[in-house]
């Protein structure tokens, strides 16, 4: 590619290129909180063309951000929408805040272990029965902060499945 995106010279471009070094570079700095929890970019936007058309057709504007629907899941099509940096700074702060009813809760939910992955659990739609969550987790695809969250009754499913400890 020998056009001036090619050379990182475009805004659009700059936003692909971090989304992608975000959730495959071990030494980025935010790589933890993407690549680290199983965030990937759909195979479709490994192209930088295919996501400038994606993001054209979709929305995006000098002033918008690219955001995930559900930040459990995926960069892609179905998932991402352009957003304005101020909405997603507070989208990302609604999710970090956990009450402190909500610890407690999750605390007194776990008695008998001061280690919520050690407990067992089961998918209710498919009554299977994992060892602990992040087994659960790494079966269906689903971060383990959301089975969490579903169990102590933060969030109405997790990864479309029910679950309860088993």
């Amino acid at each position: 590619m020998g056009n001036k995106e090619s050379k990182g010279k475009t805004r659009l471009y700059n936003i692909w290129y971090n989304m992608k070094d975000r959730c495959y570079n071990e030494r980025h700095l935010r790589y933890k909180n993407y690549g680290g929890r199983g965030i990937k970019v759909c195979p479709e936007w490994h192209d930088f063309m295919k996501f400038k058309n994606w993001a054209l057709q979709n929305g995006y504007a000098d002033n918008l951000t690219i955001d995930r629907v559900d930040n459990n899941k995926c960069y892609s099509p179905d998932n991402c929408q352009w957003i304005t940096k101020k909405d997603n700074t507070a989208k990302g702060s609604r999710e970090r805040v956990v009450s402190a009813e909500t610890r407690r809760k999750l605390a007194e939910s776990h008695t008998g272990t001061n280690n919520i992955r050690s407990k067992r659990v089961r998918c209710v739609e498919t009554n299977q029965v994992f060892d602990c969550i992040s087994a659960a987790s790494r079966t269906f695809g689903i971060c383990e902060r959301s089975i969490r969250k579903y169990l102590a009754g933060e969030r109405k499913s997790a990864g479309k499945y029910h679950w309860q400890y088993a």
